[in-house]
């Protein structure tokens, strides 16, 4: 009993682990765009970007993507929202779920028969 009590927590430990990281909500960062801004550029109000690209090409490396907001009129207007990149996709989304999963029931698969083996092994020795 001992030893499944250990390796079913093992187990359990293992699936935790390799579960993958859940990713934090975030804010989206919020860029401003002046076409007609001439100077150094960081993408906030007194240092703006004068592209709308560059602000685009900032908030996708963003967690929460960004907000790009433009210089219209001598008013900054929302745009539009810019959806982050999640780096380190590889095309195929469900490589790691269905290798977890493959490990998950072999996992069970292992446990049930040193289960069955043990019970048949006591029947063994009971009936001699």
């Amino acid at each position: 009993m001992l030893k499944r009590s250990v390796l079913l927590f093992v187990v359990l430990i293992a699936l935790l682990a390799s579960a993958g990281p859940v990713l934090a909500l975030q804010a989206p960062a919020v860029y401003y765009v002046d076409t007609a801004y001439v100077g150094s550029e960081d993408g906030t109000q007194e240092k703006p970007y004068n592209t709308v690209v560059e602000a685009d090409d900032r908030a996708r490396n963003q967690p929460g993507g960004g907000v790009i907001m433009v210089k219209k009129d001598g008013v900054y207007v929302y745009d539009h929202f810019v959806n982050p990149v999640r780096p380190g996709t590889t095309g195929i989304p469900l490589a790691g779920p269905v290798l977890y999963g493959l490990l998950a029931v072999l996992s069970l698969v292992l446990i049930l028969a040193g289960w069955l083996f043990g019970r048949r092994s006591r029947q063994l020795q009971h009936n001699q």
